[in-house]
């Protein structure tokens, strides 16, 4: 339910509550109107329930608020004056002191002037359509109950005009602190990268010093985790959400770098299937460890002088299992692996056990690795 809400702005998560609140209470008022015999006031209700409810769903697919915020006003407010009609003005007049309220939180000043110009226009003309077709009706000549109405009424007014500017007000002032602490977050996440790029370019000038193959690849190595570390900040510094990063983007992003590194971009086809997940910064940080692990190792030793292929899935099934798996071939001893004590594997294992994960490593004609983990 709050993953859901969280999708919202304060006025859109105004307009669910009186789109839900008008689908329930009319709801309600069916079930009651058909108990007491009011058989045309409940086949009302129903038609409303529906047209609201259709209303609803198409601000749920296209978060147009505007047309929803207009639906939802003169779908109350018909059913209302409908009511105030047919039932001869019985106590249905009082929720037509309540709808403005209504335009005032969900609109525009510009949209309000027009709504509500029209809206007591069509009141105006229904009072006096009342006023002149019920000649006794103890309410409608009733001077008092008319003028405590109107009173009323100007309250309402009153109240939604101070309410609108005074919602406004605080909205563009927190609207303007997030987009302060946004700039600052993603100057922070931008230092980082950078940060981060200065150390791999020192391991880089380091790596100049000397002629030893054994060295350059463990510096090089370490450059990749390195960077893969920096891309996380890269994607997150480039994106709108910086709670979250997206892991489609940045795991395809991190095995084309690699394979470029390597020189195997245009030979290594990637293959890459995920549900449509983000994960904070921490975790993502940690699933960048284990797909830099991974597709170096497949590097390493799958795509020595071949084409080859990458498959890596994330499904999301009693929390998220990712897998990979390459083309590298079969694997002669597979429990030597697995008894090593490689720098990669130990990093890989370490990393799961940060993220309270499990591993498992098969051979299916070449490693399968599979990974269960929680969001």
């Amino acid at each position: 339910m709050r993953s859901f809400l969280s999708r919202f702005h304060y006025k859109e998560l105004f307009l669910v509550g009186f789109y839900v609140s008008f689908i329930v209470i009319t709801s309600l008022a069916a079930v009651i109107d058909h108990l007491i015999g009011k058989r045309f006031d409940a086949m009302l209700d129903v038609l409303f329930v529906i047209i609201g409810s259709g209303f609803f769903y198409g601000f749920l697919k296209t978060r147009n608020a505007k047309v929803a915020s207009s639906a939802i006003l003169w779908i109350a407010s018909t059913i209302v004056f409908v009511f105030m009609i047919v039932n001869e003005f019985d106590l249905s007049i009082v929720f037509s002191l309540m709808l403005p309220m209504v335009a005032f939180v969900l609109m525009s000043p510009r949209e309000i002037l027009i709504n509500m110009s029209l809206y007591f226009l069509i009141l105006g003309s229904i009072f006096t359509y009342g006023f002149v077709h019920y000649e006794h009706h103890q309410v409608l000549h009733d001077s008092s109950f008319m003028s405590a109405y109107l009173i009323a009424l100007l309250f309402v007014f009153a109240f939604g005009i101070i309410y609108h500017f005074a919602i406004e007000q605080a909205y563009r002032e927190l609207k303007r602190a997030d987009r302060q602490k946004e700039v600052l977050l993603k100057e922070i996440h931008h230092r980082i990268k950078n940060n981060l790029n200065i150390i791999s370019s020192i391991l880089g000038l380091q790596r100049l010093e000397t002629d030893d193959k054994q060295v350059h690849h463990i510096i090089d190595q370490n450059r990749l985790r390195i960077e893969s570390i920096a891309l996380v900040h890269e994607v997150l510094y480039q994106t709108e959400d910086l709670a979250e990063v997206d892991f489609e983007k940045y795991a395809r992003r991190l095995i084309e770098h690699i394979l470029m590194m390597s020189d195997l971009k245009e030979q290594i086809v990637v293959e890459l299937q995920v549900v449509k997940s983000s994960f904070s910064l921490e975790r993502m940080v940690q699933l960048g460890i284990i797909i830099n692990e991974l597709v170096t190792n497949s590097v390493k030793h799958a795509f020595l002088q071949k084409d080859g292929r990458i498959e890596m899935r994330l499904t999301d099934d009693a929390g998220y299992y990712l897998t990979y798996t390459d083309s590298g071939g079969d694997v002669a001893d597979l429990q030597t692996i697995l008894d090593g004590d490689s720098l990669g594997l130990s990093l890989i294992r370490l990393t799961t056990e940060q993220m309270q994960g499990s591993m498992t490593l098969e051979n299916r004609g070449a490693l399968h690795y599979g990974f269960r983990f929680a969001s």
